[in-house]
């Protein structure tokens, strides 16, 4: 019996949260998240049947992710401070929130996302 082991109030029985704390890597500060029961890169990967498109059948894969704090440790300096890109903790919160984010798999669909678009010539 909990009560009996515990108390009678069970506002008693938590426990300590258990905390990660990322490495620091460069110029970034290294963020705190909660300990979970899993690994800090999940992927969700659904592969259905081939699928009619058009005027062939193609396969259409669907996937879900989450890399905590974030995909991009990008640094720009500003008068000599770390301004960190705004990708560089934006999935600390999907995952503590058991959430996650699109894969994009296709030209077209990253295209539709993209925030910039940069040409490089050589």
């Amino acid at each position: 019996n909990l009560t009996d082991y515990y108390g009678p109030d069970i506002s008693d029985w938590l426990t300590p949260v258990r905390t990660v704390t990322f490495d620091k890597q460069g110029a970034l500060p290294a963020p705190t998240m909660h300990r979970m029961n899993r690994g800090t890169y999940n992927q969700i990967v659904e592969m259905p049947r081939k699928k009619w498109s058009h005027k062939f059948w193609k396969s259409a894969p669907n996937a879900w992710n989450v890399i905590p704090p974030g995909q991009s440790g990008f640094m720009n300096f500003v008068d000599g401070m770390p301004n960190p890109s705004p990708h560089a903790y934006d999935q600390l919160y999907l995952y503590e929130t058991w959430t996650y984010k699109p894969m994009r798999y296709h030209f077209w669909d990253i295209w539709r996302v993209r925030e910039s678009v940069e040409r490089l010539y050589y």
